[in-house]
């Protein structure tokens, strides 16, 4: 009986044992990521800060993205697919000021949404041709409707 509980008792330490290191909370984590996916993060990192920003401050909206994009280089998370979401979404905002959205049409400083959209427009076109990702597809994983934007990528393709 006593070597039974002593059987028993070797058996249950060896069992907790080998769950707890089954487990180790300070392993290092990590997420699986794709370009698809770091594309939609750059997107949306550049969305939310639109939202927490007023988008007739011209100035202050684009100084808004570079901290988004600076704030990700200094965490080393900066991939290219990224700064291709990144750039193409601060493209996208700057171009609907530019195209004269009701709202912020007559507050929003034109000629600097275009500089700026124009700097946009052209790291996300670099990037977009490195990737070789089309237009469609660049619109389906920043969750953009392609009709709408379509138009203004084709007006912004022929700006010198």
């Amino acid at each position: 009986m006593r070597l039974e509980i002593g059987v028993i008792s070797v058996l249950l330490m060896v069992a907790e044992f080998s769950y707890a290191q089954q487990f180790d909370a300070n392993a290092p984590g990590q997420k699986p990521m794709t370009v698809g996916s770091e594309i939609a993060r750059g997107a949306s990192a550049i969305y939310t800060a639109h939202l927490n920003s007023n988008p007739s401050d011209v100035v202050g909206e684009a100084g808004a993205f570079s901290r988004i994009i600076e704030l990700n280089q200094q965490v080393n998370a900066d991939t290219d697919g990224f700064l291709l979401g990144a750039n193409f979404e601060a493209w996208r905002l700057m171009a609907v000021l530019v195209a004269g959205d009701k709202e912020h049409k007559e507050h929003a400083d034109q000629q600097k949404a275009r500089e700026y959209g124009k700097r946009y427009f052209e790291n996300f076109r670099a990037l977009q041709r490195q990737f070789n990702v089309d237009d469609v597809t660049l619109c389906a994983l920043t969750k953009r409707d392609c009709e709408v934007v379509k138009r203004d990528l084709d007006a912004w393709s022929q700006l010198k």
